[in-house]
């Protein structure tokens, strides 16, 4: 292909990256240069560096509500169009020396942005949405969208392109006075207006829609080891199960936190059926010390405690069972390997997505009560090869292949980018 491409994503979390370096992995090749910047860098701000100390912080002291309220919604209504505002003529100004042919973006934030520009200079712009459920600034009228399912879709095609946010155009041109007009829009919009719109979109209800948003549903993508078939019984061996019993896994990303606490003394002291309990602390050395302790030699659970791994699929492969913190990259994860899920709430609103998944496809369990953990996770397991079919259900509407995925991704990208925005 020979063209430059700028993937853009954002220091915050491992999913908005992993998915720039999967992308850089289906697309490399033909000559093709790659630049990958987080948009932070782009637009010379150290703001995320204290947004994902408190994202982290409250996480896991399990602060959800408060975490969801602050960041994901006023942080939204009240900072980004002024940060938009002030940020469009150091972007579009480092882009233009960049000169991408190419822009694709993993990350939420800076839609707009990139938008304006690959709209100006008439070049191929993607938005490549990582979560399940959105938000406002994952949608742009010019961008080609793709997303892992077709419900999603129809959350991206619920916006009002009329809004302010949309429709004010954002630019190098854009004086004082009109950066003010498109603020006092946008709090007009969402501030004003919030009794009948919402910067967030729920996957799990009806969504009338209201505009013809370029959207490609590529089904679930994720690392390409996860699509290798793999002997469960040798991952078993592997990791040091020597029994028979069930293997369930608990688990919050990279983050750890008092979750992970919550469910391990939960399913220890409630479990009357011997299982294998997995608990994957990630970076959290203090919680991966604390479960190493609780471990009751003469009790149904062998709870074994791991810290940050990097061959998660082989928990996976012999897992029954996952309970989770519902964020959508672990969640396509075990999709991928069939293993049925047990999300707990409650959860942040970026991640409610994966509840409405779970529920509409039945594909595992919700629990609302942490009383009620061992009963969920009790009947999942009872009902093991019924969640599985479903799972089969649900993915048989998508590729099934790493190999599969990558093609019509390259097909979409390599191979339309020429004529799609002229």
């Amino acid at each position: 292909m020979g063209k430059k491409i700028l993937i853009l994503y954002e220091k915050m979390g491992m999913g908005h990256l992993r998915m720039a370096e999967i992308l850089h992995d289906i697309l490399k090749g033909d000559g093709t240069e790659f630049v990958k910047m987080a948009g932070s860098d782009l637009v010379d701000s150290s703001d995320v560096n204290a947004v994902v100390k408190i994202w982290n912080t409250f996480i896991r002291k399990n602060w959800i509500k408060a975490v969801d309220i602050l960041l994901n919604f006023l942080a939204r209504i009240l900072v980004i169009p002024a940060e938009e505002a002030g940020q469009v003529r150091l972007a579009h100004d480092r882009l233009e020396k960049m000169a991408p042919d190419i822009i694709i973006c993993t990350a939420d934030m800076y839609s707009k942005l990139l938008g304006g520009y690959a709209s100006e200079k008439r070049i191929p712009f993607y938005l490549f949405i990582t979560d399940l459920s959105l938000f406002i600034d994952l949608v742009n009228p010019y961008a080609v969208h793709l997303c892992y399912f077709k419900d999603t879709a129809a959350a991206i095609r619920s916006y009002d392109f009329k809004l302010a946010y949309y429709s004010f155009p954002l630019d190098r041109s854009t004086r004082g006075a009109g950066k003010l007009k498109y603020i006092l829009g946008y709090y007009r919009d969402f501030l004003l207006g919030a009794y009948k719109n919402s910067v967030y979109r729920d996957i799990s209800q009806k969504l009338k829609q209201k505009n013809d948003a370029r959207v490609e549903v590529i089904g679930p993508l994720v690392e390409s080891r996860h699509y290798v078939k793999k002997d469960p019984l040798e991952c078993r061996r592997r990791l040091g199960i020597t029994n028979n019993d069930p293997v369930v896994l608990a688990a919050s990303g990279s983050i750890g936190g008092k979750m992970l606490q919550n469910i391990t003394r939960i399913i220890c002291r409630s479990s009357t059926r011997k299982i294998n309990l997995l608990a994957m602390c990630g970076n959290d050395r203090q919680v991966y010390e604390k479960i190493s302790s609780m471990q009751e030699p003469s009790g149904p659970v062998n709870l074994m405690a791991f810290s940050y791994v990097r061959n998660f699929e082989d928990f996976l492969c012999c897992a029954d069972c996952i309970i989770l913190r519902p964020s959508a990259g672990i969640f396509l994860e075990s999709l991928v390997h069939r293993v049925p899920a047990i999300a707990l709430c409650p959860v942040t609103s970026n991640d409610r997505g994966t509840l409405g998944m779970i529920e509409k496809y039945q594909v595992g369990g919700i629990c609302k009560k942490k009383t009620d953990l061992a009963k969920t996770l009790s009947g999942i397991l009872d009902n093991k090869s019924e969640y599985r079919d479903n799972i089969d259900s649900l993915l048989r509407e998508y590729p099934s292949t790493y190999e599969e995925i990558r093609e019509k991704i390259r097909d979409l990208i390599c191979n339309v980018a020429d004529n799609t925005f002229c």
